[in-house]
């Protein structure tokens, strides 16, 4: 084999590897935007049940820990498209000048193109927890509402950490910082 035919099955590869880990990046999209979708439809379908029917509020308090649990769930796909996109920028491709080379120096100054993207997002999943608990705080609760309060109190303060965690973690990019160790 020769050195051309070498580094042509090489560049074979590569463009391979890119295609798979492409079609990875584009499902997960999907799933973060079936997750959003899941997310409204489960919250307003609970909160319109709960408000029409003159049912107990309490059921309310599901939304918190739905909408978290959901939340996670869609930065857990985002985190996998930055490792993706991470590994593709990185490691995988070889050719300059290149469309990302670009796209990451012109983004570099683009915070609205982040507030956009990410406030938005994070407004539903956290405010479809925030808001039932201020809504169905019970007076006096019972055994099974305590433990559902703590449940959605804990899972709702592990949603704004996480997401707070995602945004330092653009920030220190954008700035060319690396992620603290440990």
């Amino acid at each position: 084999m020769t050195e051309k035919s070498r580094e042509s099955a090489d560049q074979n590869v590569r463009l391979a590897e890119f295609s798979a880990l492409r079609a990875e990046i584009t499902h997960r999209l999907a799933t973060q935007q079936a997750l959003i979708a899941l997310n409204l439809t489960a919250v307003a379908t609970i909160a319109g049940f709960a408000l029409t029917h003159r049912s107990s509020q309490r059921l309310l308090l599901l939304n918190p820990a739905i909408s978290s649990t959901l939340g996670l769930l869609w930065l857990h796909q985002g985190r996998g498209i930055g490792l993706l996109g991470r590994y593709i920028r990185e490691q995988l491709w070889i050719w300059h000048p290149s469309w990302d080379e670009w796209r990451m120096r012109v983004q570099s100054s683009d915070w609205l193109g982040v507030v956009v993207y990410t406030l938005p997002v994070a407004a539903v999943y956290i405010a479809s927890a925030v808001v039932p608990l201020v809504v169905a705080w019970p007076g006096s609760p019972d055994t099974a509402t305590v433990t559902l309060l703590g449940l959605d109190i804990a899972s709702t303060a592990l949603l704004i950490y996480a997401w707070a965690e995602m945004l330092a973690a653009i920030v220190r990019q954008r700035a060319g910082v690396s992620a603290p160790s440990g």
